[in-house]
């Protein structure tokens, strides 16, 4: 059996693009100028799915130019143009010059000598039209007798020439049944027929599959039914017959992985895939299918899909993969709530990556990884509820929620995550709250990020336990107090970033121990007095010291600048001329000295 991976091109099913042009607004009628300028603002918008990467094009009117327009994701979306008007017409002219609208006989007369050319030139038309269905209908009459009856015939495909035998078994286009019985059940349903399967041999690997995973089927399903479980099924058992025909081996993993990944190719919308490299081609084993990866048993181990355009419902069938050990399905289309049962079943995951799609509902918070789960990152979608404990979660070494709508507090539970090195929690409009108690317990962070969150009270002074921290990120929070001297002991530090927050008091300086330092900003801190310390000379990694609108004065140290280049200091109140890498602003304009 032979398949071409691309998906079905006819010309009721279009590609995105070819969907947004078709979206533009019909021209203008000859002499409606005036409306012009009241329809060009009105479009019609586009699912919230296809937001990413997109331009809206928009159709104008006779003697003008399409123009693209970028279309940001966060404007309101509206399912129809609400302004868009034709002017009716009649038998009274519009004078665009005067616009007056002109009643006079003459005028009366000569429309209706129009309207009589255009009846009699309008017959010859019709006449054609009728012709043509004519022909159609007796087509169609045509293509029913010759099945005998009503009786479906498989197609003679050995008495065509080889390029025409692969032509009846591509996905580019769709036959009449009869020239795709016994072929590819996705082509069978993607042709809107039914699946038809005569050989008995496939028909007993397909009742033998149907017993093994009866749990994961529905009890109402049929084996000539075009539902996502069945298509994947009656593929499985197809291939598998075609397989050992022509001389493979087929184990018994082999069959199983190939149902399962058809049943996320038939659920997640295989047929839009932007790459389908191998997938559900004869003579290629399922661990060269693009993005699935095995070990030396032949067990897939991992899935890895990203920005590949999978749509649909997320669903459970991915807990089939029972030894999947990655998951990776970032910037995709697909949108329900994270099933709790399918994730307990993968005892194996180590890295589950389900950012920027379109999911929602709540934390699965009755999943309790194994202590193999090192990777959770569920960023940009539209998870809700509460924040969970994550007990149990002990292993985790890297949890992204960044761009959730999870809301409440870190909690304090979270002490238990003491091999956590990652944690990103940017943007998180509804996380507010001081940092727990147990902050100083997270000994092997090296990046938080709190960035856009409503964050609030002081930088605990058990920060100085968190002696790998590399990046700290809090900008535009609610923190607030002064910058305790245990920052000292970060020594592996290299980002210092609290912008625009509530900081108070002075640049410690024990700060100059962390001599791997490379950028310090309290930007906008105003609250901040004192001087710079003498003591940030000795930080040689230093390219950036932001403290641009801050209460801080004095001078800046002479020999900041002394350790390499690329270095800037900006500031408002301090006056540096020998400063040779200070860059000074005054009112918010950047005044660089000579």
């Amino acid at each position: 059996m032979v398949w071409q991976e691309q998906r079905l091109a006819q010309t009721h099913v279009v590609s995105k693009d070819s969907a947004i042009a078709g979206i533009a607004r019909p021209h203008a009628d000859e002499g409606d100028d005036d409306d012009d300028d009241d329809d060009d603002n009105s479009d019609n918008e586009l699912p919230g799915a296809y937001a990413m990467n997109l331009t809206r094009v928009q159709e104008t009117p006779q003697d003008s130019t399409n123009d693209a327009v970028e279309w940001d994701p966060t404007e309101p979306i509206s399912s129809a143009d609400e302004h868009r008007r034709a002017r009716p017409r009649g038998s009274r002219a519009f004078n665009a010059d005067e616009e007056s609208v002109d009643d006079s006989p003459n005028y009366i007369d000569a429309n209706v000598e129009v309207n009589n050319t255009i009846t009699r030139r309008r017959w010859p038309l019709l006449l054609a039209v009728a012709l043509i269905w004519l022909g159609a209908f007796g087509a169609i009459v045509g293509v029913l007798m010759s099945g005998g009856g009503g009786k479906i015939e498989p197609a003679d495909v050995d008495s065509q020439p080889e390029d025409d035998r692969d032509a009846v078994l591509t996905r580019d286009e769709c036959y009449l049944p009869s020239d795709i019985i016994d072929s590819d059940p996705f082509l069978q349903c993607k042709c809107g027929h039914q699946i038809v399967l005569t050989n008995s041999k496939v028909e007993a690997i397909y009742n033998d599959l149907r017993g093994i995973y009866s749990e994961q089927l529905e009890d109402d399903m049929t084996f000539v039914s075009c539902d996502m479980e069945n298509i994947a099924l009656a593929w499985a058992a197809l291939n598998s017959f075609t397989a050992k025909e022509a001389g493979e081996t087929v184990s018994a993993t082999n069959t199983e992985n190939r149902f399962f990944l058809s049943l996320l190719y038939a659920s997640w919308g295989g047929d839009e895939w932007r790459n389908t490299e191998n997938w559900l081609r004869d003579g290629v084993t399922e661990c060269d299918w693009y993005g699935v990866g095995c070990d030396d048993d032949g067990k897939i181990t991992s899935l890895s899909l990203p920005g590949n355009n999978l749509q649909g419902e997320l669903g459970t069938h991915f807990g089939l993969l029972e030894d999947l050990k990655a998951l990776d399905l970032r910037f995709n289309d697909l949108s329900g709530s994270i099933p709790s049962e399918a994730l307990s079943r993968l005892t194996h995951l180590e890295d589950l990556s389900l950012g920027v799609n379109f999911l929602t509902g709540t934390f699965p918070t009755s999943y309790v990884p194994s202590s193999n789960l090192k990777k959770f990152s569920i960023f940009g979608n539209f998870i809700s509820g509460k924040i969970p404990s994550l007990s149990g979660w002990s292993n985790l070494v890297e949890l992204n929620l960044n761009r959730t709508n999870l809301s409440g507090s870190i909690p304090n539970e979270w002490g238990s995550l003491s091999r956590l090195e990652i944690l990103d929690m940017e943007i998180m409009r509804y996380l507010n709250g001081k940092l727990p108690p147990s902050f100083g317990t997270w000994t092997s962070l090296k990046m938080l990020n709190l960035n856009h969150t409503a964050v609030s009270g002081t930088i605990p002074e058990s920060i100085g336990n968190l002696v790998t921290l590399e990046t700290l990120k809090a900008g535009y929070s609610l923190l607030s107090g002064s910058i305790p001297s245990s920052v000292g002991n970060l020594t592996n530090l290299v980002t210092f970033d609290v912008e625009q927050g509530d900081l108070s008091g002075t640049i410690p300086s024990e700060l100059a121990r962390c001599t791997g330092l490379k950028v310090f900003n309290v930007r906008n801190n105003e609250k901040m007095t004192g001087t710079l310390p003498v003591e940030l000379e000795e930080l040689e990694d230093l390219e950036s010291l932001d403290i641009w609108l801050t209460g801080i004065n004095g001078t800046v140290p002479s020999g900041i600048c002394d350790h390499g280049h690329g270095k800037e200091v900006v500031t408002t109140n301090i006056e540096s001329p020998g400063c040779a890498c200070c860059k000074l602003s005054s009112n918010g304009a950047d005044l660089v000295p000579p």
